[in-house]
């Protein structure tokens, strides 16, 4: 991350990084993927279903407005070479600037060693 960004969400669609010199097939490539692949009805239900339980142990105000920020991480552990793997102290070291202060934190992990 560069020092001067802007904050903003990092999580986007895997294909904003795929590039195709002919902009007919990139368009074509996106374009399918948009439209023919999603995720099934019980992975929308899961994720729906620990959005809506991380909001309800987060803090409100009076208004109901959320007062306390939560930051989720995907930890992905045995898809990729093992020199990849980073330690969580070097996760935190790597991220920990762009947390919101005294935030929930949901990490979703298939680390066996939790």
């Amino acid at each position: 991350f560069a020092g001067n960004m802007v904050p903003q969400r990092i999580m986007v669609h895997f294909y904003a990084f795929i590039f195709f010199e002919n902009w007919k097939q990139d368009l074509w490539i996106k374009r399918f993927i948009r439209d023919k692949m999603r995720y099934n009805d019980q992975i929308q239900c899961a994720a729906a279903n620990i959005l809506k339980r991380l909001k309800e142990i987060t803090s409100h105000d009076s208004n109901n407005e959320l007062t306390v920020q939560f930051d989720t991480f995907h930890v992905r552990r045995g898809d990729f070479k093992k020199n990849t793997w980073l330690s969580a102290e070097a996760i935190l070291q790597n991220v920990g600037d762009k947390m919101t202060p005294n935030s929930t934190i949901y990490i979703a992990t298939d680390e066996a060693n939790r």
